[in-house]
């Protein structure tokens, strides 16, 4: 066979329905947005993302039925630890729906977010399905998923940045030309989603299946639009959460590789970060003017000051709801008589609009679920960071008790700095004891590297995610991206640095054909679908986000299946009818979603 069409490709087992609907949602939900709802578009997303985990979950039913009527115990080796903490997450976040303020809206989520205990159980089976996928040896079409899934968010957001937006009037009410929200209907959202997609994507080219020069080249120039799109969000919170990532991976790489200025080059970021960080709470004077006003009264973090001393007002006159919390989804339903009144000169919006998150991790798990519920998930969060870096695989619990001890050092000291400041300073602790353990675990000289090559990757996609929710909130498009980094790393066979990780040839039957031409095609059908309404003017948009899948189906694809690129258009010209329906409010829009 000629060298010029032979590749390597990945070596996985046929595709199964449940994997095949995880692809689907990761591809489609960035991509989707009701043109035609006057509220947000997460309530939207949530419903089409349960609806496609849903078939996987019938999926995997029978399968899990016949094992349990056959007595085979599931293999937890090594993940038992981090398993029975999520579960117990999950359990916590049920009891609080049972016993919190209103059960109706913390299964459901409420009607601005959608984000209730039913979008918890969905996210657990996206755990499920993309730890089954990383067994098996799929892990790599997860990540090829994430890369097409970010390309009509990104490019919508840069044709919004340079003053081009087709949606005009139907997305958040920012100034068009001065922050990007694309798809996600948020420049925050958009933000997030990019902080997890870029570290993946920077895996993809480093340690994927092989790349020919051309495709490697191409995929750089996408990785530089992604950041770009990162940057027009023109969040603070998005720029310190990236720098943040970025120093982690500079310090695991450093590890990986046995780099000693790699390591102290990301601490220095993280040092600079950190006293930026600390001026702006003590000295915001010494700051430029945007920096300097974070915590201050016109700031978004002032803002974000007066919703955190809210809630804590409202635990300490109502203690009863301490323990379990208030239920998913349920704070705006109880914070109302503990708001400041300064908080209408932050937004219009707050004179007629109660605030349904805290804008910080441990607040908004504290009002979902109580003290339970949040000790909980700290502690799956460090059972997964254990599993991630085991730099002390002899000795397990020194590194969960290095992890510990930093969550809770670090809010100890926010605490001293007052009631406010123990959100920041619990993630902040946390962080540092994931540095003090990369730190204090070996290295890669002279022997075999004690992390994986994906580690440094799948930590600086985390980092950027938590760094960006001490600040920031879950939605539903990011947070499918970090169940499925869950399911990695819980699945991922751990494949050492200093070894290859390029996959080993495999027959054509055992991969799926075309795949990656229809999941483009896919998720431009969702994208063509949310801005159909406002065609022709859409039409430049259209084709420059079909041109960016079109051109990652053909780089990511095996040789075999690029002849079949025309596969790319079927889920749109399936979707026709519906694209035509949808561009009248009323019953031609019922239609169409029925039609999709």
């Amino acid at each position: 066979m000629s060298r010029r069409h032979s590749r390597t490709v990945l070596s996985s087992p046929p595709l199964s329905l449940a994997a095949a609907a995880l692809l689907i949602a990761i591809v489609v939900i960035p991509a989707y947005f009701n043109i035609q709802s006057s509220t947000s578009f997460e309530p939207d997303k949530s419903a089409l993302l349960r609806s496609l985990l849903v078939i996987a979950l019938a999926a995997m039913l029978p399968e899990a039925v016949q094992r349990l009527r056959s007595g085979i115990k599931p293999n937890w080796s090594g993940i038992r630890l981090p398993v029975a903490l999520l579960a117990a997450g999950v359990a916590a976040i049920a009891l609080s729906s049972l016993l919190g303020v209103d059960f109706v809206t913390s299964f459901w989520g409420n009607y601005e977010r959608g984000y209730g205990l039913l979008s918890v159980l969905t996210g657990v089976i996206v755990v499920v399905v993309a730890y089954r996928m990383a067994r098996s040896g799929q892990q790599w079409l997860l990540i090829d998923a994430v890369l097409l899934a970010a390309a009509a968010p990104a490019l919508y957001a840069l044709a919004q940045i340079v003053g081009y937006d087709p949606v005009i009037g139907q997305t958040v009410s920012f100034e068009l030309g001065r922050r990007a929200s694309a798809t996600l209907g948020n420049p925050l959202f958009l933000a997030n989603f990019m902080l997890l997609a870029i570290p993946l994507s920077l895996a993809r080219i480093a340690i994927g299946p092989p790349l020919r020069a051309k495709a490697r080249a191409l995929l750089g120039a996408y990785l530089v639009v992604l950041v770009l799109a990162l940057i027009a969000t023109q969040s603070l919170t998005a720029l310190g959460a990236g720098l943040t990532a970025g120093a982690f991976f500079m310090v695991a790489y450093g590890v990986n590789q046995d780099r000693f200025w790699f390591r102290i080059a990301g601490l220095a970021i993280l040092l600079v970060g950190f006293l930026l960080l600390l001026a702006a709470w003590i000295a915001p004077q010494l700051l430029p003017a945007r920096l300097g006003d974070i915590f201050a009264s016109g700031g978004s973090g002032g803002q974000r000051l007066l919703f955190w001393e809210a809630i804590l007002r409202l635990f300490q006159q109502e203690p009863r709801w301490l323990l379990t919390g208030l239920g998913p989804d349920a704070l705006s339903l109880k914070i109302a008589p503990y708001l400041s009144p300064q908080i209408a000169h932050f937004e219009v919006d707050w004179v007629f609009r109660l605030p349904d998150r805290a804008h910080t991790l441990a607040l908004d798990l504290l009002s979902a679920g109580g003290v339970l519920a949040l000790s909980l998930w700290l502690l799956f969060w460090i059972a997964l960071v254990a599993r991630l870096l085991p730099v002390f695989p002899n000795r397990p619990g020194v590194s969960f008790a290095i992890l510990a001890g930093g969550t809770i050092g670090g809010a100890t000291l926010g605490g001293f700095v007052g009631l406010a400041a123990i959100p920041v300073g619990l993630t902040v602790g946390f962080l540092g004891g994931v540095l003090l353990l990369l730190w204090l675990g070996p290295t890669a000289s002279g022997a075999q590297s004690r992390l994986a090559a994906s580690s440094p990757y799948l930590l600086a996609a985390l980092v950027g995610h938590w760094v960006y929710l001490a600040f920031g909130f879950a939605t539903h498009a990011p947070d499918l991206l970090v169940w499925v980094i869950i399911g990695l790393i819980l699945g991922w066979p751990l494949v050492w640095a200093g070894k290859t990780t390029r996959q080993t040839k495999t027959s054509p039957e055992k991969t799926t054909p075309a795949l990656h031409f229809l999941l483009a095609g896919i998720a431009f059908a969702a994208f063509a679908f949310s801005v159909s309404a406002a065609w022709p003017v859409s039409l430049p948009l259209w084709l420059g986000v079909s041109a960016l899948l079109l051109a990652l189906a053909f780089v990511l694809s095996p040789g075999r299946d690029r002849d079949q690129w025309l596969l790319a258009f079927v889920p749109t010209l399936a979707l026709t009818p519906a694209l035509i329906l949808n561009r009248t409010v009323g019953l031609p829009a019922w239609l169409a979603y029925t039609w999709l």
